[in-house]
């Protein structure tokens, strides 16, 4: 809510300058409160508070998968969001690659980590294996199943929040295939590819999903499954995007960071969010514009908050027609 500066600000007249509204941006992130709003944003755009209703099997590492430990997920990844444009650079590149993270101790098992020296500070995590939201283990337990992992929930995220790619629902009779204790999961789902009726969507949804497939469903790191080793190879694939194939999460982690259109959707996304409302076609031009400042700043997600609040939709009010 608004406080008593704001208030002044506005009945002063002063949020309709630009500089005036840039200077309470700044002075409003610098306060705490500030953390929950941009936190918020991390959780609705990766769809972890899918987490409420998200449940698991039993795991060597977790004796019980509770809401302690769905909230423990959930608050990693706001207040890696919330530092990141607060206490580092704001780069979408960081965002997505930093090999740290403000790691609950409830998760501390999950990473392979002992008790850190600092609590509520960063934890450098291994580079190999971690590389920014998409590697912690809240976003990789969120997008699995109850005991397997999912390379489907992986990678239709990854397209729609990261591509703005979106497909089509799948038909009502389709099931995916089920466990056997004698494949890996990559192996059944690679059936997807032969079936012509699924070959047309999981050709971009596999083809990202795999290479999350060293990861297990609580998102703990795996080299075999079912005594099997575990291929994490991918192909990057989506609307606008020049295919590129990868090894693991790390590397496709970086080829996100690089791409225009993964920066594109990142502002669709957080202009969204900010404005509140579904866009619509008369927003086009604005966001347009949008995207090419935050190109012009290198993905700096601060400098694009500033651009979003003193852009026309940002201060024109939009009623609905009756």
């Amino acid at each position: 809510m608004p406080d008593d500066a704001l208030r002044a600000a506005a009945d002063a007249g002063q949020l309709q300058d630009d500089a005036q509204l840039q200077a309470q941006l700044e002075r409003m992130l610098a306060d705490d409160k500030a953390r929950r709003g941009l936190g918020a944003f991390a959780v609705q755009w990766l769809e972890l508070d899918h987490l409420d209703w998200v449940e698991k099997s039993p795991h060597p590492l977790v004796p019980e998968f509770g809401d302690e430990l769905r909230e423990a997920m959930k608050r990693e990844a706001a207040d890696f969001m919330a530092m990141v444009i607060r206490d580092d650079d704001a780069r979408l590149s960081t965002l997505l690659t930093a090999p740290y993270s403000p790691v609950p101790d409830e998760l501390l098992p999950l990473y392979g980590l002992a008790q850190p020296a600092q609590p509520g500070a960063y934890v450098q995590l291994d580079p190999a294996r971690r590389a920014g939201l998409l590697t912690q283990v809240g976003w990789l337990a969120t997008h699995a199943n109850p005991g397997q992992s999912s390379p489907v929930l992986r990678g239709v995220v990854v397209l729609e929040s990261l591509l703005c790619t979106f497909l089509p629902a799948p038909p009502n009779n389709i099931f995916p295939p089920p466990p056997d204790p004698n494949a890996t999961t990559r192996e059944r789902f690679e059936k997807h590819s032969s079936e012509p009726s699924c070959a047309g969507c999981h050709l971009y949804i596999d083809g990202i999903g795999f290479g999350f497939e060293g990861y297990d469903a609580f998102g703990v790191v795996r080299e075999l499954e079912n005594g099997l080793p575990v291929d994490e190879s991918g192909t990057l694939r989506g609307y606008g995007i020049t295919e590129k194939d990868f090894d693991g999460p790390v590397e496709l982690a970086h080829l996100l960071a690089d791409d225009p259109v993964v920066r594109d959707c990142v502002a669709f996304q957080w202009t969204t969010y900010a404005l509140g409302r579904i866009l619509a076609t008369a927003d086009t031009c604005q966001v347009a514009d949008l995207q090419d400042r935050f190109a012009a700043h290198d993905g700096d997600m601060r400098a694009l908050l500033g651009d979003i609040v003193t852009s026309p939709a940002f201060r024109t009010l939009v009623f609905a027609a009756e």
